[in-house]
């Protein structure tokens, strides 16, 4: 029988492209685990699909080019398998091939044609940017971790549930001149409030710079102290704010995006954070003893998601 479909032309993927993964090992030896389902790479770097020039998965019939089990004609990424049909932005292309998946862009403009499009390209006149990493949070990959505190998923959301207490998650990898953003809903703070994005050495974990937000409301003693845009520094030994804006003590409420990028060619962190209350507030600060590390995000004195985490790197 198995001679009969060689002869037929016919194809029998085993597994076929857009099976589910966490890591390559659980693919073929000819295929990568590319946002959680197995795919054939076309060449280039590919720990994602928008790295490099891994060009269309066209392997299979003529009705489902991408042999992912779904036909071309309902296919939201006809040429790059992907069963489960992830689509965070709702614009009609899938997670795998979208250049801007946590953001609608129908159009997929693209000025500098690099793998990102311009409506997120953190440098859209230069050319070379990538989506290194894409967390929509329908599933959680092996390489996300929960150090402290308890996370669980949340309709499509990554959402804390250690009830006001410490906790954190981290991406593991080592990464240099990159940006990183998330976004999230905040529901409850309580008291002294935390939220931030968090970027560390890979060789030494316990050496980190956050950015994001601080609240310490009035009461007992202290005054009222709020921060967005807020740069901290930890060395292993002691924190230090590098860099800040103030603000008049307000609780922390309702959707906000933070973004951090860190380069140590020019020692410099970046931090933005948006929420409906303010236009973006950047903030910069130069940095010491910054090295390729790990990305995560960590909380104290609040219950909120993260809906997305994106990673952007340079070629």
């Amino acid at each position: 029988m198995l001679v009969t479909l060689l002869v037929c032309g016919c194809f029998t993927p085993s597994p076929p492209t857009g099976a589910p993964c966490d890591v390559d090992e659980q693919c073929p030896s000819e295929q990568r685990c590319v946002f959680n389902s197995c795919q054939r790479p076309g060449g280039g770097d590919v720990d994602a699909p928008h790295e490099g020039d891994a060009g269309p998965t066209v392997d299979g019939p003529p009705n489902d080019v991408d042999a992912d089990g779904v036909l071309n004609m309902t296919d939201n990424c006809p040429a790059m398998g992907n069963m489960d049909q992830h689509d965070e932005d709702a614009d009609g292309l899938g997670d795998v091939c979208d250049n801007c998946p946590h953001l609608a862009n129908t159009t997929q403009a693209n000025g500098d044609a690099d793998a990102v499009g311009d409506a997120c390209d953190p440098r859209p006149t230069t050319a070379g940017d990538t989506i290194a990493r894409f967390l929509s949070f329908h599933v959680i990959p092996n390489d996300v971790s929960t150090p402290i505190g308890s996370w669980t998923l949340t309709n499509d959301t990554y959402r804390v549930t250690s009830n006001y207490n410490d906790a954190e998650f981290t991406v593991a990898g080592a990464r240099d001149k990159f940006t990183v953003e998330i976004a999230g809903t905040v529901d409850t703070v309580q008291g002294e409030t935390w939220i931030a994005l968090s970027v560390g050495e890979n060789g030494d974990p316990s050496r980190f710079y956050d950015c994001g937000y601080y609240e310490l409301p009035a009461g007992g003693g202290d005054p009222a102290d709020y921060h967005n845009g807020v740069i901290e520094y930890y060395d292993g030994n002691e924190f230090n704010l590098r860099a800040a804006n103030h603000e008049i003590p307000q609780r922390i409420n309702g959707a906000f995006t933070i973004r951090t990028s860190a380069d140590s060619t020019i020692n410099q962190v970046r931090c933005t954070t948006i929420d409906s209350r303010q236009t973006a507030n950047t903030m910069d600060s130069q940095a010491q003893n910054l090295a390729a590390g790990f990305v995560g995000v960590k909380t104290y004195g609040a219950n909120f998601s993260v809906r997305y985490l994106i990673i952007f790197g340079q070629l």
